[in-house]
């Protein structure tokens, strides 16, 4: 009897084996995986556990990352629900990349991955890119601009227009021109504007996505004066600063000046505040008494070293240079010829009226100077302002007790021997003298090449 248990108990372990090898655990299996975009940032993918490998499911989600063949190792995202669906939103793509993504499954014995194994997908361009490529015709009420727009991926315009304010960053919820849909790349005129204000300008597109805005552009109108009738245009650098330009003989000179934080290529102008920076090996620039009130910088732009002006990445707009000794002696050659000399003589409006803004000057008694009869001020358009300068000699006093401008001059692209030209408010000539102090920070003018 002994012996017939012992050998029912062996059977019994023999069929038990048996089992075991016919039905090991192994690895989940995964169907097919699917994808859809829900928008331009997002995406979902879809898969399916078909079998759990004999064991219970302990995880499963979406690894991804940029590269071929994710592991566990690179993102995971884990869906945590109880079903055999595998649901997994990825956030935060990027348009225009390629991700490469799997679905999978762990359990006691390993990871399962779904049929395909690795898939990828890469987010469609949907966008609207909003762009000012040229102003012309700034009078005291307004200007005409033309806006090209770029589409990519499904976007469908339903609107398109300019928005406006004198606060950065306008929005449809300021003053708006709509200019509807016939066109992509379109132009429109902009009147009864105030004169010599600062505005705001941004071009928008209300599409099948939403609202599309282009950059901030900025500029300020010129003031209105029956008296020379001087004609504008304009230039605009790459960030956006739209600057009036003025015809002076045979040169074309910026009657604004350069705020531009940024070099050609779009590299940024570093900052600079203490003496060290400004004497440092590189260019630097600064607002006029660290302001950072936009009326101000747009109305008498920012300061510069004389490094700033020799940089290969250019800071000046492209098509533009910034103003050296030459393009000075021309300027005041024409100016001479035409009756402005650089002189006492009473009988003519002198160089430093004719150069010089009608607004902003400080009131002088000194008969010619630009403080004096400011109704004979800025014949040639030039538009100089009171725009001051920053120094080791002023520090962070920033005195106004000189009520001056600046202008960085390039003497020689070889040696960088720099001049600047200066204009006092109560004094009737224009100066000229070589930068020594390397803290002078000064406004800078461009001319056409």
């Amino acid at each position: 009897m002994k012996n017939k248990w012992i050998s029912i108990l062996i059977l019994m372990m023999i069929v038990g084996c048996k089992g075991e090898i016919s039905n090991p655990i192994v690895e989940p299996g995964l169907s097919d995986i699917s994808l859809s975009f829900v928008n331009d940032s997002t995406v979902i993918i879809i898969a399916k556990i078909v079998d759990n490998g004999g064991s219970n499911i302990i995880n499963k989600g979406i690894c991804w990352s940029e590269r071929p063949n994710p592991t566990l190792q690179d993102h995971i995202i884990i869906d945590s629900t109880l079903t055999q669906e595998i649901n997994c939103k990825i956030p935060y793509v990027q348009p225009g990349k390629i991700y490469y993504f799997k679905a999978f499954a762990n359990n006691s014995v390993g990871v399962g991955y779904a049929m395909s194994n690795t898939k990828s997908f890469s987010v469609p361009f949907n966008r609207a890119e909003l762009e000012i490529t040229k102003v012309e015709n700034l009078t005291s009420e307004g200007f005409k601009c033309c806006i090209n727009i770029k589409t990519d991926g499904d976007i469908k315009l339903l609107d398109k227009g300019i928005c406006l304010s004198r606060q950065i960053s306008p929005t449809i919820d300021d003053y708006t021109q709509s200019l509807g849909v016939k066109v992509e790349n379109y132009e429109t005129t902009i009147n009864q504007l105030k004169e010599g204000t600062v505005y705001f300008i941004r071009p928008y597109a209300n599409t099948n996505r939403g609202y599309f805005y282009g950059k901030n552009y900025s500029l300020v109108l010129p003031y209105k004066n029956n008296k020379w009738n001087t004609k504008y245009d304009a230039t605009i650098d790459v960030d956006g600063n739209i600057y009036k330009t003025i015809k002076i003989g045979n040169q074309t000179w910026m009657a604004d000046n350069l705020r531009t934080t940024s070099y050609q290529n779009g590299d940024h102008i570093p900052y600079g505040q203490s003496n060290q920076e400004w004497r440092a090996l590189f260019g630097v620039q600064c607002t006029y008494k660290f302001t950072n009130e936009w009326d101000n910088i747009v109305r008498f732009g920012r300061l510069y070293n004389r490094l700033s002006i020799y940089d290969d990445r250019n800071i000046a707009p492209v098509g533009w240079h910034v103003s050296n000794n030459n393009d000075w002696e021309i300027l005041q050659k024409y100016l001479t010829e035409n009756g402005h000399s650089n002189s006492l003589d009473k009988k003519s409006i002198n160089m430093v009226q004719a150069l010089c803004s009608e607004h902003y000057w400080p009131v002088s008694n000194n008969e010619g100077s630009p403080g004096w009869d400011k109704t004979y001020n800025n014949i040639s358009g030039f538009n100089a302002l009171p725009a001051r300068c920053r120094s080791e000699n002023i520090g962070y006093e920033w005195t106004d007790s000189t009520q001056a401008t600046y202008f960085i001059v390039k003497e020689s692209s070889t040696d960088r021997i720099t001049k600047y030209k200066y204009i006092y408010y109560s004094s009737k000539t224009l100066y000229s003298s070589f930068i020594t102090d390397f803290t002078l920070g000064a406004s800078i003018r461009c001319v056409k090449d």
